[in-house]
Protein backbone atom coordinates (compact mmCIF):
# COMPACT_ATOMS: atom_id res chain seq x y z
CA UNK A 1 0.00 0.00 0.00
CA UNK A 2 2.80 2.14 1.03
CA UNK A 3 4.61 1.57 -2.90
CA UNK A 4 1.29 2.77 -4.60
CA UNK A 5 0.90 5.54 -2.30
CA UNK A 6 4.43 6.85 -3.17
CA UNK A 7 3.38 6.56 -7.38
CA UNK A 8 0.38 8.02 -6.28
CA UNK A 9 2.26 11.22 -4.63
CA UNK A 10 4.70 10.44 -8.13
CA UNK A 11 1.78 10.72 -10.13
CA UNK A 12 0.48 14.37 -8.38
CA UNK A 13 3.88 15.58 -8.41
CA UNK A 14 4.31 14.55 -11.91
CA UNK A 15 0.85 16.36 -12.71
CA UNK A 16 1.81 19.40 -10.71
CA UNK A 17 5.53 20.21 -12.43
CA UNK A 18 3.44 19.48 -15.89
CA UNK A 19 0.79 21.81 -14.73
CA UNK A 20 3.37 24.80 -13.89
CA UNK A 21 5.16 24.25 -17.16
CA UNK A 22 2.32 24.70 -19.06
CA UNK A 23 1.59 27.59 -16.82
CA UNK A 24 4.62 29.30 -17.23
CA UNK A 25 5.07 29.00 -20.91
CA UNK A 26 1.54 29.96 -21.25
CA UNK A 27 2.70 33.34 -19.07
CA UNK A 28 5.30 33.40 -21.34
CA UNK A 29 3.30 34.03 -24.85
CA UNK A 30 1.10 36.40 -22.94
CA UNK A 31 4.52 38.53 -21.95
CA UNK A 32 5.50 38.01 -25.41
CA UNK A 33 2.35 39.38 -27.21
CA UNK A 34 2.15 42.16 -24.19
CA UNK A 35 5.37 43.07 -24.54
CA UNK A 36 5.52 43.70 -28.44
CA UNK A 37 2.04 44.96 -28.46
CA UNK A 38 3.47 47.88 -25.88
CA UNK A 39 6.78 48.52 -28.31
CA UNK A 40 3.98 48.59 -31.16
CA UNK A 41 2.04 51.02 -29.47
CA UNK A 42 5.02 52.96 -28.24
CA UNK A 43 6.22 53.47 -31.46
CA UNK A 44 2.95 54.69 -32.98
CA UNK A 45 2.63 56.88 -29.85
CA UNK A 46 6.33 58.21 -30.86
CA UNK A 47 5.02 58.67 -34.47
CA UNK A 48 1.77 60.55 -33.83
CA UNK A 49 3.51 62.69 -31.30
CA UNK A 50 6.49 63.54 -33.64
CA UNK A 51 3.42 63.99 -36.48
CA UNK A 52 1.92 66.58 -33.97
CA UNK A 53 4.71 68.26 -33.23
CA UNK A 54 5.98 68.82 -36.85
CA UNK A 55 1.84 69.83 -37.26
CA UNK A 56 2.61 72.36 -34.60
CA UNK A 57 6.01 73.80 -35.59
CA UNK A 58 5.46 74.36 -38.87
CA UNK A 59 5.40 77.65 -40.23
CA UNK A 60 6.05 80.00 -43.47
CA UNK A 61 7.54 79.15 -45.43
CA UNK A 62 6.53 75.60 -45.88
CA UNK A 63 8.14 73.31 -48.37
CA UNK A 64 6.47 71.66 -50.60
CA UNK A 65 7.12 68.47 -53.14
CA UNK A 66 7.18 69.46 -56.69
CA UNK A 67 3.88 68.65 -57.44
CA UNK A 68 2.24 71.05 -60.42
CA UNK A 69 0.16 73.62 -58.74
CA UNK A 70 -3.63 73.45 -59.76
CA UNK A 71 -4.94 76.20 -57.29
CA UNK A 72 -4.60 78.37 -54.75
CA UNK A 73 -6.70 80.10 -52.61
CA UNK A 74 -7.82 81.96 -49.44
CA UNK A 75 -10.59 79.62 -46.79
CA UNK A 76 -11.05 82.39 -44.31
CA UNK A 77 -8.04 83.31 -42.82
CA UNK A 78 -6.59 80.23 -43.87
CA UNK A 79 -4.48 79.48 -47.09
CA UNK A 80 -5.80 76.61 -49.49
CA UNK A 81 -3.06 74.69 -51.92
CA UNK A 82 -3.94 72.62 -54.48
CA UNK A 83 -1.76 70.41 -56.56
CA UNK A 84 -2.41 67.63 -59.52
CA UNK A 85 -2.08 65.34 -56.01
CA UNK A 86 -3.29 67.12 -53.25
CA UNK A 87 -5.12 69.49 -51.24
CA UNK A 88 -3.57 71.25 -48.33
CA UNK A 89 -4.64 73.85 -45.30
CA UNK A 90 -2.83 76.12 -43.52
CA UNK A 91 -3.58 78.72 -41.04
CA UNK A 92 -2.00 82.17 -41.20
CA UNK A 93 1.18 81.37 -39.58
CA UNK A 94 1.39 78.29 -41.93
CA UNK A 95 0.56 75.26 -39.76
CA UNK A 96 -1.00 72.39 -41.41
CA UNK A 97 -4.52 71.59 -40.83
CA UNK A 98 -5.58 69.82 -43.60
CA UNK A 99 -3.71 67.46 -46.07
CA UNK A 100 -5.91 65.07 -48.70
CA UNK A 101 -4.95 63.05 -51.51
CA UNK A 102 -8.07 63.67 -54.41
CA UNK A 103 -7.36 61.36 -56.62
CA UNK A 104 -8.80 63.36 -59.09
CA UNK A 105 -7.35 63.61 -62.66
CA UNK A 106 -7.80 67.66 -63.51
CA UNK A 107 -8.57 68.97 -59.97
CA UNK A 108 -10.24 72.55 -59.15
CA UNK A 109 -10.86 74.68 -56.07
CA UNK A 110 -13.12 76.99 -55.52
CA UNK A 111 -13.58 78.68 -51.83
CA UNK A 112 -15.96 80.51 -49.25
CA UNK A 113 -15.37 81.92 -45.98
CA UNK A 114 -15.53 78.09 -44.32
CA UNK A 115 -15.51 75.91 -46.96
CA UNK A 116 -13.57 74.74 -49.65
CA UNK A 117 -14.88 72.56 -53.28
CA UNK A 118 -12.49 70.75 -55.00
CA UNK A 119 -13.71 68.88 -58.37
CA UNK A 120 -12.59 66.85 -61.04
CA UNK A 121 -12.83 68.55 -64.58
CA UNK A 122 -14.08 66.34 -66.85
CA UNK A 123 -14.54 64.05 -64.11
CA UNK A 124 -17.30 63.20 -61.91
CA UNK A 125 -16.44 63.50 -58.70
CA UNK A 126 -16.51 66.67 -56.06
CA UNK A 127 -15.56 67.09 -52.29
CA UNK A 128 -16.61 69.75 -49.62
CA UNK A 129 -13.73 70.27 -46.82
CA UNK A 130 -13.61 72.67 -44.21
CA UNK A 131 -10.38 73.14 -41.67
CA UNK A 132 -11.74 69.94 -39.85
CA UNK A 133 -11.79 67.65 -42.73
CA UNK A 134 -13.90 66.20 -45.39
CA UNK A 135 -17.64 67.01 -44.74
CA UNK A 136 -19.12 65.12 -47.91
CA UNK A 137 -17.78 63.51 -51.53
CA UNK A 138 -20.24 62.77 -54.20
CA UNK A 139 -19.92 62.10 -57.62
CA UNK A 140 -22.49 62.64 -60.81
CA UNK A 141 -23.49 60.65 -63.51
CA UNK A 142 -22.06 63.59 -66.19
CA UNK A 143 -18.84 65.45 -66.94
CA UNK A 144 -17.94 68.40 -64.92
CA UNK A 145 -17.41 71.74 -66.32
CA UNK A 146 -17.32 73.58 -63.22
CA UNK A 147 -18.55 74.28 -60.03
CA UNK A 148 -19.23 77.39 -57.12
CA UNK A 149 -19.65 77.32 -53.50
CA UNK A 150 -21.74 79.91 -51.52
CA UNK A 151 -21.00 81.28 -48.06
CA UNK A 152 -24.10 79.34 -46.58
CA UNK A 153 -22.47 75.81 -47.49
CA UNK A 154 -24.71 75.72 -51.14
CA UNK A 155 -23.10 73.80 -53.87
CA UNK A 156 -23.65 74.51 -57.48
CA UNK A 157 -21.90 71.47 -59.91
CA UNK A 158 -21.93 72.59 -63.94
CA UNK A 159 -22.15 69.77 -66.03
CA UNK A 160 -22.36 68.60 -69.80
CA UNK A 161 -24.11 65.18 -71.61
CA UNK A 162 -25.07 64.16 -74.65
CA UNK A 163 -28.93 65.34 -74.03
CA UNK A 164 -27.76 68.73 -72.54
CA UNK A 165 -25.26 71.54 -73.11
CA UNK A 166 -25.36 72.24 -70.00
CA UNK A 167 -27.09 70.54 -66.43
CA UNK A 168 -26.82 73.22 -63.23
CA UNK A 169 -27.15 70.74 -59.83
CA UNK A 170 -27.50 72.61 -56.56
CA UNK A 171 -26.88 70.66 -53.53
CA UNK A 172 -27.01 71.65 -50.00
CA UNK A 173 -24.18 72.18 -46.80
CA UNK A 174 -25.35 69.02 -46.06
CA UNK A 175 -24.56 67.65 -50.02
CA UNK A 176 -28.75 67.09 -50.94
CA UNK A 177 -29.82 67.87 -54.17
CA UNK A 178 -32.25 70.75 -54.15
CA UNK A 179 -32.07 72.37 -57.14
CA UNK A 180 -31.66 71.38 -61.15
CA UNK A 181 -31.78 73.74 -64.23
CA UNK A 182 -31.04 72.88 -68.13
CA UNK A 183 -30.32 74.03 -71.16
CA UNK A 184 -29.95 72.30 -74.54
CA UNK A 185 -28.27 75.13 -76.18
CA UNK A 186 -26.31 77.20 -73.97
CA UNK A 187 -22.98 76.07 -72.50
CA UNK A 188 -22.72 78.04 -69.30
CA UNK A 189 -19.41 80.15 -69.01
CA UNK A 190 -19.37 81.20 -65.19
CA UNK A 191 -21.41 81.67 -61.73
CA UNK A 192 -22.22 83.74 -58.81
CA UNK A 193 -24.17 83.49 -55.72
CA UNK A 194 -26.72 85.98 -54.83
CA UNK A 195 -26.18 87.10 -51.61
CA UNK A 196 -28.34 84.74 -49.63
CA UNK A 197 -26.68 81.85 -51.43
CA UNK A 198 -30.43 81.02 -52.22
CA UNK A 199 -30.44 82.09 -55.76
CA UNK A 200 -27.74 82.94 -58.47
CA UNK A 201 -27.08 84.50 -62.23
CA UNK A 202 -24.86 82.44 -64.76
CA UNK A 203 -23.24 83.45 -67.70
CA UNK A 204 -23.61 81.01 -70.88
CA UNK A 205 -22.76 81.21 -74.60
CA UNK A 206 -25.29 80.36 -77.44
CA UNK A 207 -24.77 80.56 -80.82
CA UNK A 208 -27.49 81.47 -83.14
CA UNK A 209 -28.10 81.39 -87.29
CA UNK A 210 -24.07 80.90 -86.66
CA UNK A 211 -23.13 83.73 -84.32
CA UNK A 212 -22.09 83.10 -81.10
CA UNK A 213 -23.85 85.66 -78.12
CA UNK A 214 -23.73 85.42 -74.57
CA UNK A 215 -26.89 85.36 -72.27
CA UNK A 216 -27.11 86.45 -68.90
CA UNK A 217 -29.26 84.21 -66.57
CA UNK A 218 -31.05 85.00 -63.26
CA UNK A 219 -32.63 82.33 -61.06
CA UNK A 220 -34.33 81.25 -58.04
CA UNK A 221 -33.48 77.98 -56.05
CA UNK A 222 -37.42 78.12 -54.87
CA UNK A 223 -38.58 79.06 -58.11
CA UNK A 224 -38.93 76.92 -61.65
CA UNK A 225 -38.83 79.64 -63.98
CA UNK A 226 -35.88 81.94 -64.49
CA UNK A 227 -35.85 85.40 -62.99
CA UNK A 228 -34.83 86.68 -66.37
CA UNK A 229 -32.45 86.28 -69.23
CA UNK A 230 -30.70 88.96 -71.36
CA UNK A 231 -28.84 88.63 -74.41
CA UNK A 232 -25.47 90.27 -74.02
CA UNK A 233 -24.14 92.05 -77.34
CA UNK A 234 -20.17 92.83 -75.33
CA UNK A 235 -18.32 89.52 -76.26
CA UNK A 236 -18.10 86.44 -74.27
CA UNK A 237 -18.60 86.19 -71.07
CA UNK A 238 -15.80 84.71 -68.42
CA UNK A 239 -17.00 85.69 -65.28
CA UNK A 240 -19.86 87.22 -63.31
CA UNK A 241 -19.97 88.93 -59.93
CA UNK A 242 -23.25 89.44 -57.41
CA UNK A 243 -22.00 93.06 -56.25
CA UNK A 244 -22.36 93.96 -52.20
CA UNK A 245 -24.62 96.97 -53.69
CA UNK A 246 -26.86 93.88 -55.31
CA UNK A 247 -25.58 94.89 -58.78
CA UNK A 248 -24.08 92.74 -61.30
CA UNK A 249 -20.54 92.57 -63.13
CA UNK A 250 -19.87 91.13 -65.87
CA UNK A 251 -16.61 90.67 -67.65
CA UNK A 252 -16.35 89.46 -71.14
CA UNK A 253 -13.03 89.01 -73.35
CA UNK A 254 -13.82 92.55 -74.68
CA UNK A 255 -15.76 94.29 -72.00
CA UNK A 256 -16.46 94.96 -68.13
CA UNK A 257 -20.39 95.46 -68.13
CA UNK A 258 -22.26 96.24 -64.94
CA UNK A 259 -26.10 95.41 -64.59
CA UNK A 260 -28.52 96.41 -62.19
CA UNK A 261 -30.62 93.10 -60.12
CA UNK A 262 -33.13 93.36 -62.81
CA UNK A 263 -30.33 92.83 -65.81
CA UNK A 264 -31.03 96.36 -67.11
CA UNK A 265 -27.49 97.71 -68.40
CA UNK A 266 -26.07 100.52 -66.43
CA UNK A 267 -22.33 100.98 -67.86
CA UNK A 268 -19.82 99.15 -70.08
CA UNK A 269 -16.20 99.89 -70.19
CA UNK A 270 -14.30 98.47 -73.02
CA UNK A 271 -11.38 97.12 -73.73
CA UNK A 272 -8.80 98.67 -75.64
CA UNK A 273 -6.06 95.87 -75.47
CA UNK A 274 -6.38 92.16 -74.91
CA UNK A 275 -7.42 91.18 -71.67
CA UNK A 276 -4.79 89.78 -69.77
CA UNK A 277 -6.05 89.06 -66.03
CA UNK A 278 -8.70 90.03 -64.24
CA UNK A 279 -10.23 89.84 -60.39
CA UNK A 280 -13.83 90.59 -60.19
CA UNK A 281 -15.08 90.77 -56.40
CA UNK A 282 -17.70 91.79 -54.47
CA UNK A 283 -16.53 95.55 -54.41
CA UNK A 284 -14.03 96.04 -56.88
CA UNK A 285 -12.99 94.78 -60.10
CA UNK A 286 -9.59 95.01 -61.52
CA UNK A 287 -8.19 94.25 -64.89
CA UNK A 288 -5.37 94.27 -67.13
CA UNK A 289 -4.69 94.72 -70.52
CA UNK A 290 -1.83 94.02 -72.83
CA UNK A 291 -0.06 92.14 -75.03
CA UNK A 292 2.45 89.33 -74.79
CA UNK A 293 5.39 90.89 -76.21
CA UNK A 294 5.26 94.13 -75.31
CA UNK A 295 5.65 95.69 -71.14
CA UNK A 296 2.88 98.48 -71.66
CA UNK A 297 0.22 96.48 -69.86
CA UNK A 298 -2.99 99.06 -68.89
CA UNK A 299 -4.13 97.99 -65.00
CA UNK A 300 -8.03 99.56 -64.55
CA UNK A 301 -9.78 99.67 -61.20
CA UNK A 302 -13.73 99.78 -61.29
CA UNK A 303 -15.95 100.40 -58.94
CA UNK A 304 -19.46 98.13 -58.57
CA UNK A 305 -21.34 100.75 -60.71
CA UNK A 306 -18.81 100.15 -63.59
CA UNK A 307 -16.94 103.71 -62.77
CA UNK A 308 -13.55 104.00 -63.30
CA UNK A 309 -11.93 104.32 -59.73
CA UNK A 310 -7.71 104.61 -61.57
CA UNK A 311 -6.22 103.45 -64.02
CA UNK A 312 -2.05 103.15 -64.97
CA UNK A 313 0.06 101.93 -67.12
CA UNK A 314 2.65 99.30 -65.76
CA UNK A 315 5.94 98.75 -68.11
CA UNK A 316 6.74 95.24 -66.98
CA UNK A 317 5.28 91.92 -67.58
CA UNK A 318 2.85 90.84 -65.35
CA UNK A 319 2.10 87.41 -64.12
CA UNK A 320 -0.51 87.33 -61.80
CA UNK A 321 -3.06 89.68 -60.15
CA UNK A 322 -4.63 89.79 -57.09
CA UNK A 323 -6.60 92.32 -54.80
CA UNK A 324 -8.54 92.45 -51.39
CA UNK A 325 -10.45 95.30 -51.73
CA UNK A 326 -7.50 97.53 -49.94
CA UNK A 327 -5.04 96.87 -52.63
CA UNK A 328 -3.79 95.76 -55.74
CA UNK A 329 -1.06 93.33 -55.51
CA UNK A 330 1.02 92.59 -59.17
CA UNK A 331 3.64 89.73 -59.55
CA UNK A 332 6.21 90.54 -62.01
CA UNK A 333 9.17 88.99 -63.03
CA UNK A 334 11.27 89.84 -60.52
CA UNK A 335 8.95 91.44 -57.61
CA UNK A 336 5.25 91.66 -55.95
CA UNK A 337 3.91 95.08 -56.03
CA UNK A 338 1.41 96.61 -54.01
CA UNK A 339 -0.57 99.59 -55.05
CA UNK A 340 -3.95 100.90 -53.15
CA UNK A 341 -6.96 100.95 -54.66
CA UNK A 342 -5.90 104.72 -56.53
CA UNK A 343 -3.29 102.98 -57.91
CA UNK A 344 -0.15 104.44 -56.03
CA UNK A 345 3.01 102.22 -55.74
CA UNK A 346 3.00 101.29 -51.79
CA UNK A 347 5.98 99.19 -51.24
CA UNK A 348 7.34 95.79 -53.54
CA UNK A 349 9.48 92.87 -52.59
CA UNK A 350 12.14 91.72 -54.65
CA UNK A 351 13.32 88.42 -55.43
CA UNK A 352 10.25 86.59 -56.45
CA UNK A 353 11.26 85.23 -59.88
CA UNK A 354 10.35 81.31 -58.75
CA UNK A 355 7.09 82.52 -57.69
CA UNK A 356 3.84 81.51 -59.86
CA UNK A 357 1.33 82.50 -58.15
CA UNK A 358 -0.15 85.15 -55.40
CA UNK A 359 -3.07 86.18 -52.70
CA UNK A 360 -2.70 89.34 -51.11
CA UNK A 361 -4.99 89.73 -48.22
CA UNK A 362 -4.60 92.64 -45.22
CA UNK A 363 -0.81 93.82 -46.08
CA UNK A 364 -0.25 90.19 -46.47
CA UNK A 365 1.02 88.62 -49.60
CA UNK A 366 1.61 84.57 -49.96
CA UNK A 367 3.29 83.44 -52.94
CA UNK A 368 3.31 79.57 -54.42
CA UNK A 369 5.71 77.86 -56.90
CA UNK A 370 6.13 74.34 -57.07
CA UNK A 371 9.04 74.13 -54.22
CA UNK A 372 7.61 76.03 -51.13
CA UNK A 373 5.11 78.31 -49.61
CA UNK A 374 5.65 81.90 -48.60
CA UNK A 375 3.98 84.31 -46.63
CA UNK A 376 5.68 88.13 -46.38
CA UNK A 377 4.49 91.15 -44.85
CA UNK A 378 3.99 94.33 -47.05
Amino acid sequence: MARVKNIEDYRKKRRKKVLLRRVLFFLFIIFIVLGGWMIYRSYQNSIVDQGVAEQKNTSFPVSLKGDAIKGFTMCGSNVALLTDKEYMLYSAKGRTLQTVQHGYFNPSIKSSSKRILIYDISGTKFMVANKSGTIFDLSTEQKILFGEIADNGNIAIITQDDRYQCRLTVYDSTGQEVYKWYSAEALVTSLDFTGSGKGCVLTAVNTKSGIMQSELIKLDFDKEQEIFKQTMEQGMAVSVVVKSSGKIQMVTDTAVVTLDGNGSQISSYDFSKDLKYYVNTSGYTVVLQGEEVKDNQKLTVLDSNGGTVAETTINDQIRDLDTDGNYVYLLTNQQVQKYNMKLELKGSIEDQAVVSRIIGKNNTVYGVSTSKLECSSL
